[in-house]
């Protein structure tokens, strides 16, 4: 296991660890692996900085409704609240007019920076950034005072078609480039700080806010899903413009697929994702979305901010170019940069393909191998038509297992072909004779080694190179394309949710015994397809076995 994915498990242990009320140490946590020590704690400590992100909020009554704040400002409702405070509707009697007043969140306040802050911001004048009108304190609690928008926010609105979201997020990179050009970054874009006024303009709010807090309390400040990689590293990190601009195509990829690119219910799982993992590609999910708008988004999500855009100007130039169905080179190519997902090759022309000699696509290994990421519904699919004997195999990480999870295997729903399973957390392999389940549990959040064995006098489960389960041979088959992630249409049942790192397709009984799996598939006579995390491009997942299996990534919709 690569230490990356050591130190994960070992953090998702102090989180379960955390919920019991234990605190374990990193020395405890690392008895076996000590070089890991240092940087599990140093992990430790960036998840204690944002202990406040998932602390339980107060049910008692608010308080502050009814009351005058500094004898001017009356507070009528709560409209909204997060990690950084409240934000009210309230009225100004001097000026007669509605005003959003902002009570941030003592309990990490340092009161003199906040003003100090807010007072930059009192400045900012831009007709896309909501305007602050006054800044005070009332019984030593400091509160803004700025424009009340009358609207909605971004989480409410919508829907919106690709060509729609893509205008609306430019309108909010250019507003966010003239702030950056007056010297303020936000460190906390997300959709409930997007404002849709009345016009259906786009205003961005709570400016300052996540910057004053997280300079003067040394504390990680944003919203978690919406963070850029290099805000959750083992070192606190201020950003720049280049760190807006990535959450700012987190909120953009929302946009356009309905689902965020990286979702976890642990916050250490989540920080996980977003520092080493890639996203579902988008045209996977909505496959009207065209390619040269996904090419955009990646490269806003792109992990180091250098092979990010350099301004949130160009962010909003290359928006306002995307035409519908366009493509470009340099949309393709980006698409190829940023993405690493993993899938199956496919053939036209009959069960197998006999192996070429040269391979078209570049097959250059990478420091980090990319997986593909599955939360249900969207899939890859091939035509390959495997027969009897054959061997699936893969190596599998699911995030969560409840009732059957189909893993991969032929297209066909309900006169079930060959295919390999997960069925109540334990191994199965599936066939037109039914579903035949082992008695060995496959663990969540860890990788596995799973294989099927489809032979002419047996069939053969192995988990980890370990034999759990032997079987009468299938002797009904029903010979249909292979698919991986969903079988038949796109159901919670049948739906695999994790990583898949790689898989391999092979002519012939692979495996008769107990084996030590290998940690990489390897072209060989029996193989007839490979796939791994590295050759994709875009849409298209290129079968690296030579045979020219190559396969497609299918939408949620189709």
């Amino acid at each position: 296991m690569k230490d990356d994915e050591k130190i994960s498990d070992l953090l998702l242990l102090w989180e379960e660890a955390q919920e019991r009320g234990e605190d374990l140490d990193a020395e405890t946590l690392c008895a076996d692996c000590p070089e890991l020590i240092e940087p599990v704690r140093k992990r430790i400590a960036a998840l204690q900085r944002m202990d406040w992100m998932t602390r339980p909020r107060s049910d008692t009554p608010d308080t502050k409704v009814g009351t005058t704040l500094a004898g001017r400002y009356r507070i009528d409702e709560l409209v909204g609240e997060g990690g950084h405070g409240e934000v009210y509707r309230g009225f100004d009697p001097e000026l007669q007019r509605p005003v959003a007043i902002k009570l941030p969140n003592d309990r990490r306040l340092n009161t003199s920076d906040l003003l100090e802050e807010a007072r930059k911001v009192a400045r900012l004048r831009h007709p896309g950034i909501v305007t602050v009108y006054d800044v005070g304190q009332h019984d030593e609690e400091p509160f803004i005072v700025s424009d009340f928008v009358s609207g909605t926010t971004l989480c409410e609105a919508g829907p919106f078609a690709p060509q729609q979201a893509a205008a609306l997020i430019a309108e909010i990179a250019e507003s966010l480039h003239a702030a950056h050009e007056q010297g303020f970054i936000h460190r906390d874009i997300k959709p409930a700080n997007i404002l849709i006024d009345q016009q259906g303009r786009p205003l961005l709010t709570d400016f300052g806010i996540a910057t004053a807090l997280e300079e003067s309390q040394k504390q990680i400040n944003g919203t978690l899903p919406y963070m850029s990689p290099e805000q959750l590293g083992e070192e606190l990190t201020v950003g720049d413009p280049r760190t807006d601009i990535w959450s700012l195509g987190v909120v953009l990829y929302e946009l356009l697929t309905g689902q965020l690119p990286f979702d976890d219910s642990s916050p250490a799982m989540l920080c996980e994702q977003i520092r080493n993992h890639v996203p579902l590609p988008l045209r996977g999910i909505n496959s009207n979305i065209p390619p040269a708008l996904e090419a955009i988004v990646l490269k806003c999500l792109a992990k180091a901010p250098e092979e990010r855009y350099e301004t949130a100007l160009e962010v909003a130039a290359e928006l306002r170019g995307v035409k519908k169905n366009r493509t470009s080179l340099w949309a393709i190519g980006a698409a190829i940069v940023v993405i690493g997902v993993i899938g199956w090759g496919a053939s036209a022309i009959g069960p197998w393909k006999t192996a070429q000699p040269d391979v078209q696509h570049s097959l250059a290994p990478k420091k980090s191998p990319s997986t593909l990421r599955f939360i249900g519904g969207a899939a890859i699919f091939t035509p390959v038509r495997p027969e009897i004997p054959c061997t699936l195999e893969a190596w599998i990480r699911p995030e969560h297992i409840s009732d059957e999870r189909f893993v991969f295997g032929s297209a066909a729903k309900g006169d079930h072909g060959l295919g390999l399973a997960i069925a109540d957390g334990r191994l199965a392999f599936d066939s037109a004779n039914g579903l035949r389940t082992a008695t060995t549990s496959i663990p969540v959040r860890t990788w596995s080694h799973v294989a099927v064995v489809f032979g002419k006098n047996q069939t053969r489960l192995f988990t980890n190179g370990k034999l759990v389960l032997s079987s009468e041979p299938v002797t009904k088959t029903n010979v249909t394309t292979l698919v991986v992630g969903r079988r038949g249409p796109a159901e919670v049942v049948d739906e695999y949710h994790g990583y898949i790192r790689s898989l391999r397709v092979s002519r012939g009984e692979r495996y008769i015994e107990d084996f030590i799996p290998p940690d990489t598939f390897e072209l060989d006579n029996p193989t007839a397809l490979i796939y791994d995390g590295d050759n994709v491009e875009s849409l298209a997942v290129f079968d690296i076995s030579g045979n020219g299996n190559d396969g497609e990534w299918m939408p949620v919709s189709e």
